[in-house]
């Protein structure tokens, strides 16, 4: 995983227990744990704002990005590598090859 998540090294600093967090949060002690693990596939902004309210911290100090070379195939291997999508996101996606670019001489060669 290239996303870690700091949340037990954040709990022991400020000395609260997951438990009055997740109170004060609003969250279940379940899912902080699952959040705490590194088990969570996505966090609201709103929940990740709570916790850095109550905290007292910044979203940096709760996620830190390693890469450990896993993020590299998405792109290598993608069908689209070298493609850009164009238009809002939706289910009708449009990608169209990036074309490459010229300069122009100054000099007026050609």
């Amino acid at each position: 995983m290239a996303i870690l998540i700091n949340l037990d090294i954040m709990l022991a600093k400020r000395k609260v227990s997951s438990k009055e967090l997740a109170e004060s949060v609003g969250i279940t002690p379940q899912n902080l744990s699952v959040l705490k693990t590194g088990k969570a596939k996505a966090i609201r902004f709103s929940t990740l704002e709570a916790i850095c309210v109550f905290l007292e911290c910044q979203p940096g100090d709760l996620l830190e990005f390693r890469d450990d070379g896993e993020g590299k195939k998405i792109f290598k291997d993608s069908p689209y590598r070298g493609w850009i999508m164009v238009g809002p996101i939706s289910r009708q996606n449009r990608f169209y090859p990036v074309l490459p670019t010229y300069s122009v001489s100054s000099k007026g060669e050609t």
